[in-house]
């Protein structure tokens, strides 16, 4: 799902301040509600950490490549 439309899911059942959370709080927020299957948010944690890893791997080899001269 994208931003708006876990926005608005979550406009649609009286969640408070949810204009203010990013997508994987709101996620994690309608997850907790039991908007949303356990099974999609864990998929999406799942992805986002993967993601994370990935960006964390690519820092640490641009690293190494640097050699100062």
């Amino acid at each position: 799902m994208k931003l708006p439309e876990l926005k608005s899911l979550a406009k649609e059942h009286d969640i408070k301040g949810s204009s203010y959370h990013n997508r994987p709080e709101l996620i994690a927020l309608l997850g907790e509600k039991g908007l949303l299957s356990n099974e999609y948010v864990e998929k999406k944690n799942r992805n986002r950490e993967e993601r994370e890893e990935k960006k964390r791997r690519k820092a640490k080899s641009e690293q190494m490549t640097i050699v100062p001269g």
